[in-house]
């Protein structure tokens, strides 16, 4: 009875109340580790936290120099602008004139070798751009047919792009393409010729054409403003005017001398005259024009120094009567309809 009286009281006892020895121990065991693995997270985390940082600055470190060396192919694959200057030479030399100028003024890792294109294939060779013309005219060594021809709106495109490899120039007058020349064309230019520009023109220009040779006026009316062409043309040796000038202008260098003589000029030989004397030095002379005999005396007479001659009048000489031309230092003379006077006589060395 009482070991049956103890069973039941043990069953009526609260679960946990009295727990086993063995349990208690488990427990206490259970405890120990979950405290002991949290010391130990404690004690990491701040390892964690500088391995993090590192991490992210190093990364951030490796994005900027990336970013310094542009964007990079990730497929495998060769850009365009990846290909060196030689080979894209040879690419472009199978491109148009407008193909060229779209390549050079859309890209500027491009241009370099659309220079090389444009300077070896157009660079010495004469480019019309006259009003006159629909088209932009490119001549080799001034002859007819045109190398190429591209339409007129192209103009500043071409001044803008290759404007610093253009050695030859024929223009008319037109303020803005005066300004694009003035700036893009100053250094390269060789050789210029203007047509119609007026005294305004010299107003546009800020720097002077340094590199410029041989310098032309055709239908000019420069006025007071001629006497300033040596500021902007410093070298000339060649300068050919085919209109009337009444004012002069000196270049210390000049060689070549054109003159072309109106009809209807007044004082024609006063104003030869005062022009022969700046240019006593001057080595070749061209006349073109309505001109009398007397002329030539007073070309003879200033010009001792002349070594060639190119005469060729509109029309008859007048009033030659029996004078003679003595031309002592003149190696080639070239006479154009001149000797229909039979009493024209010419005493060359």
């Amino acid at each position: 009875m009482d070991n049956r009286n103890e069973a039941a009281d043990r069953k009526r006892q609260p679960e946990g109340a009295n727990p086993p020895a063995n349990k208690r121990s488990k427990t206490s065991e259970t405890v120990s580790a979950d405290v002991q693995r949290a010391s130990n997270k404690i004690a990491q985390q701040p390892t964690k936290i500088h391995y993090t940082r590192l991490r992210r600055r190093m990364d951030e470190e490796e994005e900027e120099k990336l970013a310094k060396l542009g964007p990079q192919p990730n497929d495998g694959t060769t850009k365009l602008t990846d290909v060196n200057v030689d080979c894209l030479e040879h690419i472009f030399k199978n491109l148009s004139l407008i193909d060229l100028l779209n390549v050079a003024d859309s890209n500027k890792q491009l241009k370099p070798a659309a220079d090389l294109v444009f300077a070896s294939r157009y660079g010495k060779q004469w480019i019309f751009i006259l009003s006159r013309y629909k088209s932009i005219l490119i001549f080799e060594r001034n002859m007819y047919p045109p190398t190429v021809q591209i339409p007129r709106s192209f103009r500043l495109k071409l001044l803008r792009c290759f404007g610093h490899l253009i050695t030859k120039l024929d223009i008319t007058h037109d303020k803005h393409m005066d300004a694009y020349v003035n700036e893009y064309c100053a250094e390269s230019l060789v050789e210029i010729k203007f047509q119609r520009c007026k005294a305004s023109t010299l107003d546009d220009l800020k720097k002077p054409f340094t590199q410029v040779k041989t310098l032309c006026f055709d239908s000019c009316k420069l006025g007071s403003k001629l006497s300033e062409l040596d500021k902007w043309f410093p070298k000339v040796r060649r300068l050919e005017f085919t209109d009337r000038n009444e004012t002069a202008v000196h270049f210390p260098h000049l060689q070549h001398l054109t003159l072309s003589l109106p009809i209807d000029t007044n004082n024609r030989l006063n104003n030869l005259s005062e022009l022969l004397r700046l240019y006593l030095n001057t080595r070749s002379l061209s006349i073109i024009g309505y001109f009398e005999f007397k002329y030539l005396q007073s070309v003879s007479e200033h010009l001792q120094h002349l070594e060639r001659l190119d005469i060729n009048p509109f029309g008859y000489f007048s009033n030659v009567g029996n004078d003679t031309v003595h031309f002592p230092n003149v190696k080639k003379l070239k006479l154009r309809d001149v000797v229909r006077e039979s009493r024209l006589r010419w005493a060359t060395h």
